[in-house]
């Protein structure tokens, strides 16, 4: 038979032999209220021993969700950057495929002067020529 706290009691309390004098009642009494006085001492206890637990958990769940937090800026951060170094990529490989074309118009240019200062010293020498005859 399972019985709560207060049926308890009174299961406990009625089942004690009625003493027949005033004092040995009363000794019973006391008895019984020193029983019922240290079963709630360790009932609050063991409700402080909870609450203890339960506070412990909480911080801990503080602590998850500010780490979660921190986590979360740092992904952020990340992906920011990411974006950053994408969008600088592409802009340098714009300025890359430029410099490419301007090496080739150079090295046009680089052969069109050759060809004028080849040209320019065949009359040069052709003048001297010309001269050193007369």
């Amino acid at each position: 038979m399972i019985l709560n706290d207060r049926d308890q009691s009174k299961y406990i309390k009625d089942s004690i032999p009625k003493a027949s004098g005033d004092s040995e009642s009363q000794q019973l009494d006391q008895i019984f209220l020193e029983m019922q006085r240290n079963e709630l001492e360790q009932e609050s206890k063991d409700v402080q021993e909870i609450v203890r637990a339960v506070e412990s958990i909480v911080q801990m769940v503080n602590q998850m969700s500010t780490m979660i937090t921190e986590q979360g800026t740092i992904v952020d951060r990340i992906d920011y950057n990411l974006e950053v170094a994408s969008a600088r990529t592409l802009k340098g490989e714009h300025y890359f495929e430029k410099a490419e074309r301007k090496n080739k118009q150079a090295g046009y240019m680089a052969l069109y002067c050759i060809g004028i200062l080849a040209i320019l010293n065949s009359i040069l020498g052709v003048l001297i020529m010309y001269k050193a005859s007369e």
